[in-house]
């Protein structure tokens, strides 16, 4: 296997992918890892947010930094010869699609979108859409329901973690 895309972000069962990739995954030539961003709302009442939460885009992509950055370095220290980083905007799913087949990926490992029962029908399951969508192999690192959510320390913010 020559090259895998591991697909992240801040939710709980996304450190599952890792887990999975140590203990599945042939140590491949390199790893891609991503992290998609659902676009900001635009409303009218953006001028409102932007006046209460000044900097607000700017912690977001401090946290985005952050995610990309903890995997990069958990990958090195496994001893992963080259990691590229990656973050997208947009429709996750669409997104992920796009950079597997433009790395020309040889598996995808992404996380199980959580239990939520109405999550669905809200957001669309990205590991469902991407799995319908993609001859390239894909392998869906599920979180155990006993897993615990716990918060991670990524300098000095905190950042939702699984």
């Amino acid at each position: 296997m020559k090259k895998v895309l591991m697909v992240v972000d801040e939710t709980g069962g996304a450190k599952a992918v890792l887990s999975v990739h140590r203990s599945m995954v042939r140590e491949p030539e390199s790893v891609v890892v991503v992290h998609v961003r659902r676009p900001a709302v635009r409303t009218a009442l953006r001028g409102v947010i932007e006046h209460r939460h000044p900097g607000r885009d700017q912690a977001v992509d401090e946290g985005s930094d952050r995610i990309l950055g903890f995997y990069e370095k958990e990958l090195e220290k496994a001893g992963t010869v080259k990691v590229k980083t990656v973050l997208r905007e947009g429709d996750p799913t669409e997104e992920i699609l796009n950079l597997a087949r433009e790395e020309r990926v040889d598996l995808i490992i992404i996380a199980e979108d959580g239990f939520s029962l109405f999550r669905p029908f809200v957001r669309g399951c990205v590991f469902k859409g991407v799995q319908r969508s993609t001859s390239v192999p894909v392998l869906v690192a599920k979180r155990s329901r006993n897993e615990k959510s716990h918060t991670l320390d990524w300098k000095e913010r905190k950042t939702y973690a699984a």
